[in-house]
């Protein structure tokens, strides 16, 4: 998924922002995602592998199911006009994410989540959390997460009232990886960087945190896609 692009750290937490909402919709209950939506249509289809589409629609969008993909099913609409849209997959029918609200139609048909309103979690074939997070006028607000499949913690994303993001990623043995406070503005303010290895000593010397970093992407990439 696509959502997670928008950290230093490259592969790990990341969202397409723009603004969208203007009015406040209604949320479920927090009992709602515990309910089967069996009745509710399924209203596209998404593949494993992207692949050229006629349709200006995601790469990965399909209009026939494929066994390890995953298909989205639309339960309805609030006042306000959000479609409330949950993503299952198809092997086993498991959820893949919560409910989440959108108010743009074209995003029915992308497998990223986009223009959101509330909260999203999404979820890993055997049930465990992969991410969550809020969203506010289809902005991260506050803390998302992102986990290991296993249920660790892998990444910690913190944003305040001032723009500055704070950032903690751990090893999936759950020690301390490293840690990353900047601004999200024009000049992109680095303002405090830190690197562990994994037995927790600190690394300083600039081209071990470099080597470090590139090892730690390519072993998250094979963790978690």
């Amino acid at each position: 998924m696509k959502l997670f692009q928008y950290t230093i750290i490259g592969v790990l937490l990341c969202a397409s922002f723009s603004s969208y909402a203007d009015t406040k919709p209604s949320f479920p209950d927090e009992n709602f995602n515990k309910i089967n939506h069996k009745n509710e249509p399924i209203i596209a289809y998404f593949i494993k592998e992207k692949a050229t589409q006629e349709c200006n629609c995601d790469t990965t969008f399909s209009m026939t199911p494929t066994e390890d993909g995953k298909y989205r099913k639309l339960l309805g609409r609030t006042t306000e006009g959000y479609y409330r849209l949950q993503d299952f997959y198809s092997q086993n029918n498991n959820v893949a994410s919560s409910e989440f609200l959108t108010k743009s139609a074209e995003a029915i048909f992308h497998e990223d989540y986009l223009f959101l309103e509330g909260n999203l979690i999404t979820y890993y074939k055997n049930g465990q959390i992969l991410f969550s997070a809020n969203f506010k006028e289809d902005k991260l607000v506050g803390d998302s997460k992102r986990y290991y499949s296993n249920g660790q913690l892998y990444l910690l994303n913190r944003i305040d009232d001032q723009n500055i993001h704070y950032q903690k990623v751990w090893y999936p043995n759950g020690k301390d990886a490293m840690e990353f406070t900047w601004k999200d503005d024009k000049d992109f303010n680095f303002l405090l960087g830190r690197f562990w290895d994994k037995n927790g000593k600190k690394v300083i010397d600039n081209d071990k945190k470099l080597a470090l970093l590139e090892a730690f992407k390519a072993e998250i990439k094979m963790l978690v896609e």
